[in-house]
Order: structure tokens, then sequence, then C-alpha cells
């Protein structure tokens, strides 16, 4: 896992690469809280571009980040999956790994190529 801290004039930009586990999550606490504290008046977006996977306390801090209004930054297929769960609302079960309920496919919009993705692969 590799943290990449970009401190521009306008943006402090925190980029994760890697899976977001363990002791990891408390440095990247650190570093969020440390931003949030010293870049009041500045944009703060955490990249999860390159972010490969997540546990529960990881998962946790991403939400609590979106939730305290940090920016979430995704350009990949994958995490944008990840920007879903951390975004959407709270689905019983594991992240990436619980099928969808009967009632929930019922419910859910006509299947798009991104939406057939997350039904097939990751939902």
């Amino acid at each position: 896992m590799t943290l990449k801290i970009r401190d521009n004039g306008g943006e402090f930009r925190i980029e994760i690469v890697g899976r977001l586990a363990g002791s990891v999550v408390e440095d990247v606490l650190f570093v969020w809280s440390a931003a949030m504290r010293e870049n009041a008046s500045r944009r703060i977006v955490v990249d999860i571009t390159q972010l490969l996977g997540y546990d529960f306390q990881g998962c946790s801090l991403l939400q609590d980040m979106h939730r305290y209004g940090t920016q979430i930054a995704a350009a990949s297929a994958q995490s944008l999956v990840f920007l879903s769960e951390i975004s959407g609302p709270a689905k019983p079960g594991p992240a990436l790994v619980r099928k969808a309920t009967h009632k929930e496919l019922q419910r859910e919009s006509p299947v798009t190529p991104l939406r057939l993705a997350m039904v097939s692969g990751a939902d």
C-alpha cells in the first residue's frame, strides 16, 4: 500500500494505491485528519483510482471521509464500484461479495454496461 500526497495551491490530494486494510487505515486516518485541520479552506480529495480493495475499517474510513465532505475521486471501473459502495446507502452483508436479492434486482433500473459488470462480477 502506498500513499501519495499532493499539496497544490487549492487542493490537498491523498492518493491511495493498493489495499486499504489493517494498520494502514490508521496511517490514512492520520494524514486525512491532519489535512482536515490544516486545510480547512481548501478542497481535500481522496483518489481511489488505484485502490485494490479494503477491509471493514478501510471501508468505514472512506465512508466517513465522504460524509465529512471530502471529495472521492475514482477513474477506473473497480474504483467506481468502490465509490458506489462508499457513497451509497448501507447494504447488509460484506461489500463486493453479497449477491443482490431477487427484490433488489426487480427494483433496479435497466442493465447498462457498468451495471452489468457490477451485477455479474462484483455484487
